[in-house]
């Protein structure tokens, strides 16, 4: 990530980490929903997945970067290295 795109992933993480946390208790009256809107929203580059750079922004934990890893590979429940709209969804059922 270079450093403007570093800048405002961090500006978008904080926003939402205000109104949403993935990595925990989500702060929404439909947690489904709200886990939706960020999959969507962190997707940066529209290609339907979630990579785990795109994942760190969003994640209050990002600070300790293994911890994040923990969390997306527990996310990431078929085990292919990213994360689908779906597996953010149902993450919120199991974490």
């Amino acid at each position: 990530m270079n450093k403007r795109n570093t800048g405002k992933a961090l500006v978008m993480g904080s926003i939402f980490a205000l109104t949403l946390s993935i990595c925990g208790e989500a702060r929404a009256q439909d947690p489904a929903a709200a886990r939706a809107s960020v999959f969507k929203k962190f997707d940066t580059n529209r290609d339907g997945f979630m990579s785990f750079d795109e994942f760190i922004p969003a994640c209050p934990l990002r600070n300790d970067l293994a911890a994040t890893r923990a969390r997306y590979d527990s996310f990431d429940t078929n085990k292919d290295g990213t994360l689908t709209e779906q597996e953010m969804v149902n993450a919120g059922k199991t974490n």
